[in-house]
């Protein structure tokens, strides 16, 4: 099965001392609906459906957010339509336009809880490594994945999510979490990643 990339439809924004602005990486395939947020996963996943157009849309990131010479712009979004896909809830995935599929960043396909987890494919995900950690706080999520007070969380088909919803593990933005990793890095760009054993209510 062709493995879907989780950056699928993802461009470079390139120029004369520009580059894209931080958490607002709209050269990405991403949406906002309601408090979540999505990735585009590709085009066209066999056995997803796409149903009925849902009456809320949602909101995208327009590619206009390169940081030139120092300068932040404000970040716009523009409305785009979308769609339920069948026998999976919106706050799982969602799809927009013709065919292209969106996955919340709330939700985790490398469980194999999640609807989507046999089409995606995607593996253990990025390699951790490192000395076990705790981490305790509100979550938040962007268009690259979980985050708890400023560490990105990564979740593989082993880790315990005892927040449920839809029938999978779901982390809604705003809950206080707790995360045990079994493995957990500061990355050269100063960032940690922990790879999560378990995540918790906090």
């Amino acid at each position: 099965m062709r493995r879907a990339s989780l950056l699928a439809g993802a461009a470079v924004c390139a120029g004369f001392a520009m580059h894209a602005a931080p958490s607002e990486a709209s050269c990405i395939a991403t949406l906002k609906w309601r408090t979540y947020s999505y990735i585009g996963v590709g085009n066209n996943l066999p056995g997803v459906k796409i149903g009925a157009a849902m009456p809320e849309v949602a909101k995208q990131p327009a590619c206009n957010d390169a940081i030139v010479n120092g300068y932040v712009p404000p970040p716009s979004f523009h409305d785009v339509p979308v769609a339920q896909l069948e026998g999976v809830s919106p706050a799982i995935a969602i799809a927009a336009g013709a065919s292209m599929i969106y996955v919340s960043q709330s939700a985790f396909p490398a469980l194999p809880s999640h609807p989507l987890h046999k089409v995606l494919n995607l593996g253990r995900g990025p390699e951790v490594t490192g000395a076990p950690c705790q981490v305790k706080g509100v979550a938040t999520t962007d268009a690259i994945g979980l985050y708890v007070n400023g560490a990105r969380i990564i979740v593989d088909p082993d880790t315990k999510v005892e927040l449920q919803r839809h029938g999978t593990g779901f982390v809604a933005p705003g809950t206080t979490i707790r995360v045990g990793g079994r493995a957990c890095e500061r990355k050269p760009y100063g960032q940690i990643w922990i790879k999560a054993r378990r995540i918790a209510r906090g």
